[in-house]
């Protein structure tokens, strides 16, 4: 049996410190959220860190896709093939590229906390407790620390430098408090990790958008909620915007049919000099080169 150690980093190579309510001293049931009650916290991970289309799709994404879990560039590598970071707090959106454009999730930031780890992403027996010492089965975890583990697994190959720390702290990313040092000392043994412990979605690096829209439409996932999906994510919100899609397309066949017209009328009139035996060499190149 293989186990894994929960969590990954140590309390001193935490990021994120419990915090507490300005005016009760109550420490947050999730750091950075004081709203969120206990009783919401695993709807909460739920919402942020699971891809539920693309776990469905992971089975047989491969015929799209290359399944490497590693097939992840480091930020400034998206940056310099002219790629644009897009931040998306959609989990399904995270890594996945439209042409020039990548999206990327931030971390929550109770993911950077120890105490929350033991709390609410670690397994439990019988409601007693965690089980063990900080060794667990992975085949006992739950999808939302699967998730977990999957999606700071991708910002361990996400940041490898420290020009790509500074990109991810511009963009919010990860904490702005924190220096690129500790960064490495917790995100290091996220990288170890094996694709056996991370959800299905993850054992794929980034994915393009148009590969997921062909396997949404073959494939037809039910968590979409919809019989015929035509799209992995919405692309329109307004008809102007799908209308546009459409402009080349229908200029071209325009094009194409008035220099078909065009050949056709040619072809009839050398066809007519041809047959009457002026400009015989003409005619007959005229009405070739129509046709052709």
């Amino acid at each position: 049996m293989h186990l894994i150690k929960l969590p990954p980093f140590s309390v001193h190579e935490e990021l994120v410190h419990p915090q507490a309510h300005l005016h009760t001293k109550q420490t947050f049931c999730v750091p950075n959220e004081p709203f969120i009650p206990p009783s919401d916290v695993q709807a909460f991970l739920c919402r942020e860190l699971e891809c539920t289309i693309l776990d469905e799709l992971a089975p047989s994404f491969f015929i799209f896709c290359k399944r490497r879990s590693s097939h992840v560039n480091t930020l400034h590598e998206y940056i310099s093939t002219g790629s644009h970071v897009i931040v998306s707090e959609d989990p399904g959106l995270h890594l996945v590229r439209k042409y020039n454009v990548i999206f990327i999730k931030p971390v929550p930031h109770c993911l950077f906390n120890f105490d929350f780890w033991v709390s609410y992403l670690v397994p439990r027996q019988d409601g007693s407790g965690v089980v063990g010492y900080d060794l667990y089965d992975p085949a006992r975890l739950k999808s939302s620390t699967r998730s977990a583990l999957g999606l700071l697994r991708s910002y361990g190959y996400l940041i490898k430098h420290e020009s790509d720390f500074l990109v991810a702290r511009s963009n919010n990313l990860v904490p702005g408090d924190v220096s690129y040092t500790q960064f490495q000392y917790f995100i290091h043994p996220f990288r170890e990790l094996p694709d056996f412990v991370v959800s299905p979605r993850y054992e794929y690096g980034h994915i393009r958008m148009t590969r997921l829209n062909l396997a949404t439409r073959i494939l037809r996932p039910r968590s979409t909620g919809k019989i015929f999906p035509w799209s992995y994510h919405k692309l329109y919100y307004h008809s102007g915007q799908y209308l546009a899609k459409f402009a080349a397309p229908l200029l071209f066949l325009f094009a194409s049919f008035t220099l078909i017209l065009s050949s056709m009328q040619v072809g009839l009139a050398a066809k007519e000099t041809y047959v009457d035996g002026v400009w015989d060499a003409f005619g007959a190149v005229s009405y070739v080169f129509s046709i052709w």
